[in-house]
């Protein structure tokens, strides 16, 4: 589930499954993703709690046996959680007090090390790839100034680039060049999702307009046409939709179809009952 406190409300698990003393008798592992964010109480008043920190301790506390592991790239936030942080009510706060593991990074993540390899020791020459001393790795830039000074207004617009981000060159690790994306291929890559999310659009808004059936699409037709609402491709895709099963619409005619039922609606259209619609089509 989300970390999302609309998600987190466990009236129903306790109403359902809590024997007498109001705990559940079974073992609960809860996994946190980026657990340095909503999970963390960031009250000043150590007496409250923000609600996702709450609903997370209230879930703990729900069963007689919890476990709780968070995972975070950057777990500052955790670690300066007071460990001794309790509530009668909620239990312990989400210290990290049993164990801190760092996990081994996978062989396609990038970050600092492979932007900025350290040199190696070994290599006399001085000449590897990716050659780049300590100091390297943070540059100040002397005429940043010049360009977007320090205490702009948000409305403040950049000058000209400084002389300094002129053809600067930093070397990295040529593996880099693996992980590097053309602008074409990612433009492509792009393309093909978006075709890909249209065509399950196109089949969603299909299945909705069959599912309403053919007379709500005619009850549809009834109120646009009273009340001068369709235009004349409108009027095509309602002859389909009243056709339904006969006729299906095709996914830019189902789109036009829900379209024009929203504009209804609108207008104050109301879809009826079942039955009204048995009744107005026999």
């Amino acid at each position: 589930m989300r970390n999302d406190n609309a998600d987190l409300g466990w009236l129903w698990l306790r109403a359902r499954n809590a024997v007498s003393d109001g705990r559940i008798d079974l073992p609960l592992l809860m996994i946190d993703d980026e657990a340095d964010n909503a999970s963390i109480n960031t009250r000043k008043n150590p007496d409250e709690t923000t609600a996702i920190n709450q609903a997370i301790r209230d879930l703990l506390s729900l069963f007689r046996r919890s476990s709780y592991v968070g995972f975070t790239a950057t777990p500052f936030a955790n670690i300066f959680i007071d460990p001794s942080s309790t509530d009668e009510m909620l239990g312990d706060d989400l210290f990290p007090r049993d164990f801190i593991h760092v996990l081994a990074p996978p062989d396609n993540y990038v970050g600092m090390n492979a932007l900025f390899p350290p040199r190696d020791q070994d290599d006399e020459t001085n000449s590897a790839p990716g050659d780049v001393q300590p100091d390297e790795i943070i540059r100040t830039i002397p005429d940043s100034e010049d360009w977007l000074p320090g205490g702009h207004k948000k409305d403040a617009e950049p000058g000209p680039l400084p002389d300094s981000l002129r053809n600067t060159e930093i070397p990295a690790d040529p593996a880099l060049d693996d992980l590097l994306v053309a602008p074409s291929d990612a433009r492509a890559a792009d393309k093909e999702e978006r075709d890909k999310q249209r065509v399950s659009d196109g089949l969603l808004a299909v299945t909705t307009v069959v599912a309403l059936g053919a007379a709500t699409w005619r009850a549809i037709r009834s109120f646009a046409e009273e009340k001068q609402l369709l235009t004349a491709e409108d009027g095509a895709a309602l002859t389909i939709g009243g056709a339904i099963p006969r006729r299906v619409p095709t996914d830019r005619q189902a789109t036009r179809l829900l379209l024009i039922k929203q504009r209804c609606e609108e207008a104050g259209y109301e879809l009826p009952t079942a039955g009204s619609l048995v009744d107005a089509t026999l």
